[in-house]
């Protein structure tokens, strides 16, 4: 693809001018260009500056160099058009280009301490200046919030970007979204959580495609705040009678559940006269195995079974697939199931199915290792920075320079 037709299609997308067909050509660019990537979050990091009454005092010794810039890609950019040296009109979509030159120089600098200098010559600031004061503040660069501000500055920032696993988790873009609820951060910097993420058999959970769905069920994830009934849960005579037909549609009258609770709890499940009371010859038959109706005999499923929605939960295919799943069964055992699901924040989060399916990943779980993630989500400014086109930016940017 030549330059003139990648510059098109950037700002095409900029001002939602793209075609199917051209959106199609701007996907396979992205997925191919790491710099068109970083390009095209810069573009939309200034469109959205542009449209906002907010503006931006450049730090001192560093108004020379952006002039350089700019004037760098202005001389390009007009003998590519075929401007004369004394012509002043130009599109739009050029002066947004070239002022992208400028964006992309502050941001670099306000995020990585060492912005790269166009124009053919390089420039480097130590690193070590990135923590002394002054340092570009909210007063010099308008980047968003002043909690955005504090994060992208920081030293969890810097220690995030540096992180391989992290870097690699976070460009995924449903991740970043997920993790930009200010919900979801909050459940994963619960000391017990993280705790119990870092539990290789909990976290085995998540790698179950069909054990996580049965998580999306508010009704039944919630129950499992209950340490006791998810233990119980963990029968394979349950998951058998469950699976039986006429058995789960049984399930779903409630005068049955109401009976079959109270004769639990009087421990008349397995007593012939209980049995003959119900009329499927299925049902009688399954409560005739000494193993289920041991199951429901058990205090906590027998309480469970008067609460309606969580006895749909257990009807549905992907519970019943869940609770047939050895994952399930070794993690229910561990202090670590119970440290999580007693966090109403972590029953919550995990509702997501992108939250679900980042902790799938194996990079979340080389993230925890390192512990950049965890302090980065631990800053107030992380949630709110993972929705903003300066992370995205230089999230591209520090993987282009490992």
């Amino acid at each position: 693809m030549n330059e003139e037709r990648r510059q098109e299609l950037l700002h095409a997308a900029i001002d939602n001018e793209l075609t199917a067909d051209a959106r199609r050509e701007l996907d396979a660019l992205l997925a191919s260009d790491a710099t068109a990537r970083t390009e095209l979050a810069s573009l939309k990091w200034l469109a959205s500056a542009l449209e906002e009454e907010d503006r931006a005092t450049v730090p001192a010794g560093m108004a020379g160099e952006i002039v350089n810039v700019i004037r760098a890609r202005r001389t390009a950019a007009a003998q590519s058009l075929g401007f004369n040296r004394g012509e002043m009109g130009m599109s739009r979509k050029v002066m947004m280009g070239l002022a992208a030159a400028a964006a992309l120089v502050l941001v670099a600098f306000a995020i990585t301490g060492y912005p790269p200098i166009g124009g053919g010559t390089e420039g480097t600031i130590d690193a070590a200046k990135r923590y002394q004061a002054p340092q570009i503040a909210a007063k010099d660069v308008v980047l968003g919030s002043t909690e955005v501000q504090g994060f992208l500055q920081s030293a969890e920032f810097d220690r995030l970007l540096k992180d391989e696993s992290a870097r690699k988790l976070l460009s995924n873009a449903s991740y970043r979204a997920a993790l930009a609820d200010a919900a979801v951060a909050g459940a994963f910097r619960d000391a017990a959580v993280m705790s119990a993420l870092r539990d290789q058999q909990f976290a085995a959970m998540f790698a179950d495609l069909q054990l996580s769905a049965a998580f999306g069920d508010a009704a039944f994830r919630d129950r499992l705040a209950d340490a006791e009934l998810a233990r119980s849960l963990n029968d394979s005579s349950l998951s058998r009678a469950l699976a039986m037909p006429a058995f789960n549609a049984a399930l779903a009258d409630a005068a049955f559940r109401q009976s079959f609770a109270e004769a639990a709890v009087q421990g008349r499940l397995a007593d012939a006269a209980f049995q003959r009371s119900i009329k499927d010859a299925a049902v009688r038959g399954a409560l005739a195995d000494a193993g289920i109706a041991a199951a429901f005999s058990k205090p906590a499923l027998a309480a469970a079974m008067a609460d309606a929605q969580f006895v749909a939960a257990l009807r549905s295919s992907n519970v019943i697939a869940a609770l047939q799943r050895p994952a399930f069964g070794e993690a229910a055992m561990r202090p670590a199931f119970a440290q999580a699901f007693a966090s109403a924040a972590f029953r919550n989060a995990i509702g997501n199915q992108a939250v679900r399916a980042a902790m799938a990943d194996a990079s979340f779980a080389a993230a925890l290792k390192g512990q950049a993630l965890e302090a980065a989500l631990r800053h107030n400014g992380f949630s709110a920075a993972l929705s903003s086109a300066q992370f995205e930016a230089a999230l591209s940017q520090a993987s282009l320079r490992q």
